[in-house]
């Protein structure tokens, strides 16, 4: 278990910002609550890429963002919580908010489960099943690792991408982010060895190294204080998807988990999630499934207007905040 973080480092080294002081209490104080999208509790690497790094909060960001809630009186919800507030079977204190994290990275494991659990605050992680079978290609850290190795990218169209600095590889970054999200999951692997052809890619090492594995899912989820939610097999954009190849994601995704955990999966939320891969096909799509909930990545706070439980909105966690 991770060592506390409580004490006098957090007192010394780690002072709230004026905007986290403002922003967040003011969109609780306008929503019943706020359901935070988190992906990974870890340090940060002054070389990665921004994009990538924007997807982490360090261990003292969330240590002090508790005891910040828990001093105003926040009340800490899990998932099933908001499900029966919105639903109005169960009325929980407001505000409230719920911590989410997506994917199913080890940090979450390694570093978040033991912050959460000092303080006795529940939270969700949307597991890719592809991330413990180490099947799921993050690509995302593939680029990154690619990008940064060179001075520039020559795609196998021909095109060339600029990596002489910082900036200029966060432009490529982003370039080839939205070139790979509009694959989809059918051959990405065939995809990406296309476009990249000039590179040898090892697309699992990134999987292996960054996933929880099976049996760190199951124990996880003996912990009442934990509730894995579905977030498809492969992480692909819902709206490059044919109904058939959605209804595999989502379907074999709770499959699995459920298989793995013994526990029913009531909660989903959308790969990526944005309003650019996901609207209002999907939004109806999905009452097929029977999850009590599933977020978006976006949309702010929660109140008694969010009573589309296929589109409930969600706030990015960001450390900058």
């Amino acid at each position: 278990m991770l060592k506390s973080y409580l004490g006098n480092k957090l007192k010394l080294q780690y002072p709230f910002s004026t905007i986290l002081n403002t922003f967040l209490f003011r969109v609780i104080k306008k929503n019943d609550g706020i359901i935070f999208m988190l992906h990974r509790v870890a340090t940060f690497d002054k070389e990665g890429l921004l994009p990538n790094e924007n997807m982490k909060v360090s261990p003292e960001f969330l240590c002090q963002l508790i005891l910040k809630y828990k001093k105003r009186g926040v009340f800490f919800a899990s998932l099933d919580d908001v499900y029966l507030h919105q639903t109005k079977v169960k009325k929980i204190p407001c505000p409230f908010v719920c911590f989410t994290l997506d994917d199913g990275y080890l940090d979450n494991y390694e570093i978040a489960y033991p912050i959460f659990k000092e303080h006795n605050v529940p939270f969700a992680i949307y597991l890719t099943s592809g991330f413990p079978n180490h099947t799921a290609i993050l690509w995302w850290y593939i680029i990154e690792e690619l990008i940064l190795k060179h001075k520039k990218i020559q795609l196998s169209s021909g095109e060339i991408l600029d990596c002489l600095d910082k900036e200029a590889k966060t432009q490529s970054f982003l370039r080839l982010r939205h070139k790979i999200i509009s694959f989809g999951a059918q051959d990405l692997a065939s995809k990406l060895r296309i476009l990249l052809s000039n590179y040898e890619l090892d697309l699992y090492s990134k999987v292996k190294e960054l996933s929880m594995s099976w049996d760190q899912v199951k124990q996880i989820s003996q912990d009442s204080l934990c509730t894995i939610g579905g977030h498809s097999v492969n992480h692909p954009a819902f709206n490059t998807l044919t109904k058939e190849q959605m209804s595999f994601e989502v379907r074999q995704n709770k499959q699995e988990i459920e298989d793995y955990t013994k526990k029913d999966v009531s909660h989903f939320a959308y790969p990526y999630g944005s309003k650019y891969e996901v609207g209002e096909r999907e939004f109806e799509m999905m009452k097929d499934f029977g999850f009590d909930t599933i977020t978006l990545a976006y949309g702010g706070g929660i109140s008694k207007k969010n009573n589309r439980f296929t589109a409930l909105p969600r706030l990015f966690l960001e450390n900058s905040l």
